[in-house]
């Protein structure tokens, strides 16, 4: 009886762990692997983490090209956007706030077939992007 408890218990953990990968939409999604990132590099020895974002169209995301924008923490409405090109929908999300930080406004178009790299690096205990772009 234990064991199936233990087996439900982490089939639910599990389940419930990807559900923001395969439910949320494309901003979310990069907000949650910047996340992610974060917890590593900041029990790593390393100043920087280089995160690769492959897109996906579904669920929630662009079919063609998007422009990636971090706004600063500095605005009145910090975070990060994806926009669909040249008019579909716009994802936001400020998941990555408490542990990612960006000191100033960037933005980058990547092609649907790219995957999006993102560098952190970690100065003290803070994390914040350091550069973004569609190469290594």
């Amino acid at each position: 009886m234990h064991r199936l408890t233990r087996v439900v218990a982490l089939s639910g953990s599990l389940l419930l762990a990807g559900c923001e990968l395969f439910t949320s939409d494309s901003a979310s999604r990069t907000a949650f692997a910047l996340r992610e990132g974060a917890r590593r590099l900041s029990g790593a020895p390393d100043s920087t983490l280089t995160i690769r974002i492959q897109a996906r169209q579904w669920p929630a995301g662009c079919k063609g090209d998007y422009r990636v924008d971090f706004v600063p923490d500095s605005s009145a409405v910090p975070g990060l956007a994806i926009r669909c090109l040249p008019d579909g929908p716009v994802y936001t999300s400020g998941g990555h706030l408490p542990l990612v930080h960006s000191d100033t406004t960037m933005s980058i178009t990547i092609r649907a077939t790219q995957p999006l790299f993102i560098v952190l690096r970690k100065d003290g205990q803070r994390i914040e992007v350091a550069r973004f772009g569609d190469e290594d």
